[in-house]
């Protein structure tokens, strides 16, 4: 089912999906995650959830960058003009691996997070002891590591140089597989879908438990009338609020990366869906579609922290006061 799919037809999806719909995406994101970087650091690094945001905005820039130049790369005016490279398989080597990096990234910063509120829910007492700014610091620093470590082994799957397109009937620069190529794309494969499926999985089990803890809470507070508990309800209620944004993340979050989900479950099943595969035309279409998704995850944090953190509404309309005030 997927040998079918034409050139014409694939040029027209990316097109519409990576030359229009995700440049803007992207940029809407960018400007949005540039603010989200400005508040959290003026908002400081002594609150671990603002270092966790802040590392998420960071993973979150680079996916939109990346994926600008996706968009720049699959552009008809580049595909159609006399160039010397193989368009849709450089920007594969130059940031389609980068931004599945990125992913990852963000899919465990935001299990951290998530686990790290389950964690203040289930010890609230002991865990501003045991989770320090700088803890948080080093588990982001790791996230980053680890997950740009996996890009070193796809990297020496393959190598530019020229090499001939028979449905172009060119001799372009593309990507030529090394000797080695299937065994080890068939161990980062594996390392990256294991990674994918294990902080989805997380993600989901521990948003089950803020969400069941939302609901004990609002019911708690119902039912309490005394004035102490009534003070007890007001510091209650800025960590509810907490909890509510972070939940509202990880929901959105399952839901931008399921169909990455579904990705790596057709990928595992269908052999040859890779870029310079057999199902080359399918691997584009369904790298493309989660791609959007991805973005648009990317790119509605800065809406989320306005609707739902007070702080970081008060902080970023103070920054924005003085152009407001210098426009009129």
């Amino acid at each position: 089912m997927f040998g079918h799919i034409s050139d014409e037809l694939c040029q027209l999806i990316l097109t519409i999906n990576f030359a229009s719909i995700s440049p803007v995406l992207s940029l809407i994101g960018l400007c949005g995650n540039i603010i989200n970087i400005i508040v959290f650091m003026t908002q400081g690094f002594n609150d671990t959830v603002n270092i966790s945001l802040l590392a998420l905005a960071v993973s979150d820039m680079g996916v939109l960058l990346n994926n600008l130049i996706i968009a720049i790369f699959n552009n008809p005016i580049l595909l159609s003009a006399n160039i010397s490279i193989e368009p849709r398989e450089f920007q594969s080597s130059v940031a389609g691996l980068p931004i599945a990096s990125f992913s990852k990234i963000t899919s465990w910063i935001t299990a951290y997070i998530t686990f790290e509120r389950c964690l203040c829910v289930v010890v609230p007492l002991r865990v501003k002891r045991l989770v320090t700014p700088k803890l948080v610091v080093f588990i982001m620093v790791s996230i980053y590591v680890m997950m740009f470590a996996t890009l070193i082994p796809e990297y020496m799957t393959f190598y530019l140089d020229w090499k001939y397109f028979p449905d172009r009937n060119k001799t372009l620069i593309g990507m030529v597989p090394r000797r080695y190529s299937d065994a080890v794309i068939g161990i980062t494969f594996t390392i990256h879908t294991f990674s994918q499926f294990l902080s989805f999985s997380l993600i989901i089990l521990f948003t089950v438990i803020l969400i069941a803890e939302l609901q004990q809470k609002s019911k708690w507070r119902s039912k309490s009338i005394s004035g102490a508990v009534q003070a007890m309800k007001i510091m209650d209620k800025k960590e509810s609020k907490t909890i509510k944004m972070i939940t509202a993340i990880a929901v959105i979050h399952i839901l931008c990366y399921f169909p990455a989900i579904i990705d790596l479950l057709i990928a595992v099943t269908v052999p040859e869906f890779y870029i310079v595969g057999l199902y080359k035309n399918s691997f584009l279409i369904a790298f493309s579609l989660p791609n959007l998704f991805e973005c648009l995850y990317s790119s509605l944090s800065i809406f989320l922290y306005y609707r739902m953190s007070t702080k970081y509404r008060q902080i970023c309309n103070d920054i924005f006061k003085p152009m407001k005030i210098k426009t009129f």
